[in-house]
């Protein structure tokens, strides 16, 4: 069974990875060390990677979103992001 994550925690999460991430930690060990901090699976932790870059949930700037690989993103959700950006 897969543990339900209520907003809050999902952004904690999502906050805990950037922090991790900005501070040098490689992007496969950081998405490990936060999914065994939180005991939650790995790819629950990359699907909440991929809600907080769609969301643009802080810390991430269009600078910081712009710079990240489609791989990571999804070319779909980035494609998204820059179309909202454009209508702004």
């Amino acid at each position: 069974m897969s543990k339900v994550l209520d907003e809050s925690t999902r952004r904690e999460v999502f906050l805990s990875l950037v922090s991790l991430q900005d501070g040098g930690v490689a992007v496969i060990t950081s998405r490990e060390q936060v999914a065994a901090s939180y005991q939650i699976s790995v790819s629950l932790v990359q699907l909440i990677e991929r809600e907080g870059l769609r969301k643009q949930w802080p810390p991430l700037n269009r600078d910081q979103r712009d710079a990240l690989p489609d791989v990571l993103v999804g070319q779909a959700d980035l494609a998204t992001l820059r179309a909202a950006e454009k209508s702004e």
